[in-house]
């Protein structure tokens, strides 16, 4: 794919490419949470749908993280842009809990015969260091300039929604002690497919501003 002079992808460029890595991977969660296409594929395409939107997310957050740095900015630096470094930062880490996760829940699903398994759901942790990194990700938003605020705020509170709907999704798949089913699958299914949704319209506002730079 061109870039800009000398090889080097424009920075809208590389804006659009993760914003389409994250909005792929969103798609993937959707997908493998939705009932009708989990049946339509199985536990083990299910899952490896999942494990697809996870190493999507773990490039794109990559991408992101390498594009501010691998360091954290100085501390003469703004404020907003330390803060919006650890929230991208948090959400890789979670990225990659998301990550392992699937590829475990994958592994199960090959190694099992029974077609009817449960197939993954958001990794408690992951989905904790999700929300934490929406969270630092409002409080960079509130100190940007204005004219770049009101997207970045819309941005952060989605992504602080989509986390918080992984929360619910993690503790309906949870199964007590004292019984073989989960809390709730409903809850289970609805919060990843509401988290991915979430997280594919903040994925599309960066998309949508990298076009009007």
């Amino acid at each position: 794919m061109a870039g800009s002079p000398g090889g080097t992808a424009s920075p809208e460029r590389r804006l659009r490419r993760r914003a389409a890595g994250f909005m792929l991977g969103s798609a993937c969660f959707f997908l493998g949470a939705l009932p009708a296409y989990a049946s339509w594929v199985g536990p083990v395409g299910a899952n490896a749908t999942f494990a697809l939107g996870s190493v999507l997310f773990l490039v794109s957050g990559a991408v992101q993280l390498g594009s501010l740095g691998w360091r954290p900015p100085d501390h003469d630096a703004p404020s907003s842009a330390r803060i919006g470094w650890w929230s991208v930062a948090v959400r890789l880490g979670g990225t990659l809990l998301f990550g392992v996760s699937t590829l475990r829940a994958l592994g199960a699903a090959l190694a099992s015969t029974d077609t009817d398994e449960a197939g993954w759901v958001p990794d408690v942790w992951g989905s904790a260091a999700f929300l934490v990194s929406g969270v630092l990700a409002v409080v960079a938003a509130a100190s940007v300039e204005r004219g770049a605020r009101s997207t970045a705020r819309w941005t952060a509170w989605l992504a602080v929604l989509g986390s918080a709907a992984f929360v619910v999704s993690a503790a309906g798949a949870y199964v007590p002690a004292y019984d073989d089913d989960p809390v709730s699958p409903l809850a289970r299914n609805l919060g990843t497919m509401v988290g991915a949704l979430c997280f594919f319209a903040a994925s599309a506002l960066d998309w949508r501003g990298s076009n009007h730079r």
